[in-house]
């Protein structure tokens, strides 16, 4: 009957680091290039549970979701050019399987109004065809 009660304590002991884990916030870092130019960087940290929207240069946002926690959705990405009266999602991405969960890179290259995305982020990150 004790080591019942250790494997029960055990378990609750682990779901609860697991919980505590997983509610820290989202370190996320970004790399945004627009037809080649210059890199555009964001480097914040999110609560989990909240959101956060960034405005970068020629009228792009990122929207970026931390919902990391049990039982509910992983954090999300999304791009979106607001050059016109209404918003235009570019590209949208979930970090299914991160190797550290609270920690995320990406990088996207915008060319003629599309976007390639790469996560986690080059070393070298991509370009538009010349």
């Amino acid at each position: 009957m004790l080591s019942h009660k250790l494997l029960i304590g055990l378990s609750t002991a682990m779901l609860s680091s697991i919980s505590v884990a997983s509610e820290l916030p989202l370190k996320f870092s970004a790399s945004v290039i627009v037809e080649n130019n210059l890199p555009y960087a964001v480097d914040i940290s999110i609560p989990s549970g909240e959101s956060a929207s960034i405005k970068l240069k020629n009228g792009l946002r990122l929207e970026v979701n931390n919902l990391n926690v049990v039982g509910q959705s992983s954090p999300s990405v999304k791009l979106y050019d607001d050059n016109s009266a209404t918003p235009r999602l570019i590209h949208s991405a979930k970090s299914e399987s991160l190797k550290s969960p609270n920690n995320w890179s990406v990088s996207y290259t915008v060319c003629s109004g599309h976007a390639q995305f790469s996560s986690p982020a080059p070393a070298v990150p991509l370009s538009c065809p010349m």
